[in-house]
């Protein structure tokens, strides 16, 4: 029995170890069939993994992206918020193609109308700013003209340009009618007016705007423009007065100083002259006239150191002003350095052909040198100021003293020479010093007596200043 139950027990045990070997055999396959789903789903992740980065990159992309195109978007939100309002309003009474119709024509509108306000103001804006532009070279165009004018005090010579703006202008300014002339247009025709010697039209034009134009810039301007009239027409005490009135009213405006201080040299007062040119020069330190001028007043006082100076900074300041060129010539010729003042006197006629007082004082040092005049020189001089009679009085009177210096009976010809020049008569800073000079030097009693007799006639043959 004992047998029988351990045969059992041993029976049993094998089948309990069967169905274990059964279930671990399962097991291991389920282990097996687990492992390859993990090794699956591991590159399924691997997988997935890669398309994260690529996606996270693509992020990165996108994000740079919008960085660049954040201002676009910020600009253009306002732009596409109305016209998604229109949009919207339109699809919300219309079918869908009239909708689409409608959504078109109103972006094609609003397009169109803030296109057109930009061009406007685009336009608007070029257009102030070349009115600018022009207003401001036209004011310079005027005060030039008024320099040029001012700085001929008998010949009133304008270069072609000018002469051909002046009339151009004057063509426009007759379309207008008199309201609608402004200032600008009535400065013109003034300049216009002196520039063609009808002093009294330009006067009573004067006169009448006086009344008009009230502003203290607008009555300076008058005032200058009356008082360089008056004094082109001599009445040298008139026109002070109202360069004076220009100062009250303007202090700061150069152009008066330094025609207060040409009529203080005309009267011989060259220190009083001296310093209203250096007051021009406190308001404009690059007016080379002033300069000029200066230096033309310190060789009236001999101090031929300082004058010098002064006009070789003038040429400094502006090498084509011819003046100061014909300055430095007087100056060396009083200090006898003829070859010097020839020189001088040559670069002058070099930068401008029609300057008359160069030629005549080449003539003045051929005389006193006891030259005979530069025929080549002479030939030009005669060709281009023949019928220009202010300055061939002087050519004539230096070809008088040659006349005598030769021994000529010139009594006739004076007479002659007054009557024709009755005229034309010299300013009262004319100088016969050098002239002077060689009379003195003179040995023939009876020349030199002779000689002194024309110079006292020449001499009183100035202007009497009012």
């Amino acid at each position: 029995m004992k047998r029988f139950l351990i045969v059992l027990l041993i029976f049993n045990i094998m089948l309990i170890a069967s169905e274990l070997n059964s279930t671990k055999i399962q097991l291991n396959l389920k282990i097996t069939k687990l492992s390859d789903n993990t090794q699956k789903n591991s590159i399924e992740i691997d997988k997935c993994n890669i398309k994260i980065d690529s996606t996270l990159s693509r992020i990165n992309d996108i994000s740079s992206s919008t960085d660049r195109l954040s201002l676009v978007v910020t600009l253009t939100t306002a732009f596409f918020g109305i016209l998604i309002t229109i949009i919207v309003l339109i699809l919300a009474f219309k079918n869908r193609s009239d909708a689409k119709l409608e959504a078109q024509e109103a972006i094609r509108n609003y397009i169109e109308k803030e296109a057109q306000k930009f061009i406007d103001k685009q336009l608007k804006d070029r257009t102030d700013e070349y009115l600018k532009i022009f207003k401001e070279e036209s004011n310079e165009k005027i005060n030039n003209i008024i320099y040029d004018i001012d700085n001929n005090n008998n010949n009133i010579k304008l270069s072609t340009n000018d002469k051909n703006y002046l009339e151009n202008q004057i063509q426009l300014i007759k379309l207008k009618a008199l309201n609608y002339r402004n200032f600008n247009d009535w400065q013109k025709i003034i300049l216009y007016e002196i520039a063609n010697r009808n002093y009294n039209k330009a006067l009573n034009i004067i006169n009448d705007l006086t009344q008009q134009f009230r502003d203290n810039g607008e009555q300076s301007k008058l005032f200058y423009l009356k008082g360089i009239i008056l004094d082109k027409r001599n009445q040298l005490n008139e026109a002070k007065n109202f360069f004076e009135k220009v100062l009250e009213l303007n202090p700061s405006h150069s152009g008066a100083y330094r025609k207060l201080s040409a009529i203080y040299g005309l009267n011989k007062d060259y220190k009083k002259a001296i310093d209203y040119a250096k007051q021009a020069l406190k308001y404009d330190p690059y007016d080379y006239n002033a300069y000029n001028k200066i230096g033309f007043y310190y060789r009236k006082l001999d101090n031929l150191k300082k004058a010098t100076e002064y006009s070789k900074k003038a040429i400094e300041l502006n090498p084509d002003f011819i003046l100061p060129y014909n300055n430095i010539g007087t100056i060396n010729l009083h200090n006898g350095k003829f070859d010097e003042a020839l020189m001088w006197y040559r670069k002058a006629i070099k930068l401008d052909n029609q300057y008359a007082n160069a030629y005549q004082n080449i003539f003045r040092l051929n005389l006193i040198c006891n030259m005979e005049f530069e025929k080549g020189l002479e030939k030009k001089f005669i060709e281009k100021f023949y019928s220009d009679q202010n300055n061939f009085k002087n050519y004539e009177m230096l070809y008088i003293f040659k006349d005598i210096k030769n021994e000529k009976n010139v009594s006739e010809k004076i007479k002659l020479w007054k009557v024709k020049y009755s005229k034309f008569k010299f300013r009262n800073n004319y100088t016969f010093d050098d002239i002077e000079k060689w009379i003195n030097e003179e040995n023939n009693l009876e020349i030199k007596n002779n000689l002194k007799k024309a110079l006292q006639e020449f001499k009183n043959h100035s202007i009497d200043f009012d």
